[in-house]
């Protein structure tokens, strides 16, 4: 559906209550020795038990997005979905899932490879979205007219760092079909609102086995 024909003045603001938490584990693994991600393990658990742990309290209900090893992650308690598309076009395709899926208004998405991402996350882009006007003296880039936050670090988009109205399924839903899978372009048709986080390394995440001992090895649970 057009943002232009959404009554936006209708859709409540966020809240944990109307959020569904979204943990990205379907991809490929390319860059990892084709390794399922999610089953990698992470200070004494996986990365996606730890990505659970992380943003479940911050949600009204988790949902995992997975392609394989659905044996093990159905273990978790927690709802898996797969990708409705077979060629793993990216992590907009468990968004799409997800969208079509949730109950809930609101759909915010993790990676489970970004074990680090900010414990206030979900709060901090729950207070960006809908707000009357812009604040100028705020480092939120905040818009009365979107239905979209995503994370801003180190100057960089986290583009699979988001949170959005189900509203927008169609939006999605159309770009996916036209064969559009780029996250950055699909995010900025939908005139996102940007949220900055200044801690350094937030948002790094696991490609390699060495990547996995440097995040290991901040501490950001702590």
């Amino acid at each position: 559906m057009p943002l232009e024909k959404i009554n936006i003045h209708s859709v409540k603001p966020p809240t944990k209550k109307s959020i569904t938490g979204l943990i990205l584990a379907g991809g490929r693994g390319q860059r990892f020795n084709d390794q399922d991600k999610g089953l990698i393990p992470y200070k004494g658990s996986t990365l996606a038990e730890h990505a659970i742990a992380r943003l479940a309290p911050r949600v009204n209900t988790v949902l995992l997005s997975v392609n394989r090893n659905l044996d093990y992650y159905n273990s978790l308690n927690v709802s898996c979905i797969e990708d409705d598309f077979s060629d793993y076009p990216g992590p907009l395709a468990g968004i799409h899932t997800a969208l079509k899926q949730i109950s809930t208004e609101w759909l915010v998405t993790v990676a489970c490879d970004t074990p680090c991402f900010p414990l206030n996350y979900v709060e901090k882009l729950s207070a960006s979205l809908l707000c009357s006007k812009s604040n100028p003296t705020s480092n939120l880039a905040s818009n009365s007219q979107s239905l979209l936050a995503v994370a801003r670090n180190e100057n960089r988009l986290q583009n699979v760092f988001i949170l959005v109205h189900k509203n927008l399924f169609e939006s999605l839903n159309t770009f996916l079909n036209d064969g559009e899978r780029k996250a950055k372009i699909w995010i900025e048709q939908n005139n996102p609102t940007l949220v900055d986080f200044t801690q350094q390394h937030a948002f790094s995440n696991i490609n390699t086995a060495e990547d996995l001992t440097n995040i290991e090895a901040l501490h950001c649970d702590e």
